[in-house]
């Protein structure tokens, strides 16, 4: 992707690679994830999802392109609220954005 956002007509992305680079910066950090009961790490904490899709959908804006669907964002937040996804999250209610500003 470095190469490809090298190239002139293509360096618009270049802010996309900016934000995968930073998602896989957070996504090895041990202390951005959920411990299991077991004590291995988990998925990513919640408040880091929901900061990442608001990064995300300003990043759309900024781009002036559409990478999510208002249907995939609606999923996404329906997915957040089910009781199976925060079965151990109880250590991160906190969250880093207002959810009235994810779509």
């Amino acid at each position: 992707m470095e190469t490809l956002t090298s190239l002139a007509e293509w360096s618009h992305l270049s802010p996309l690679l900016e934000f995968r680079n930073r998602v896989i910066e957070i996504c090895r950090d041990p202390q951005s994830r959920e411990m299991r009961p077991d004590g291995v790490p988990g998925r990513l904490k919640l408040s880091l999802r929901k900061q990442l899709l608001s990064e995300l959908l300003r990043l759309e804006d900024r781009l002036g392109m559409r990478l999510l669907t208002a249907e995939e964002i609606a999923t996404i937040k329906v997915l957040w609220q089910d009781p199976r996804y925060n079965s151990y999250l109880a250590s991160d209610s906190g969250t880093t954005i207002d959810e009235q500003n994810i779509l």
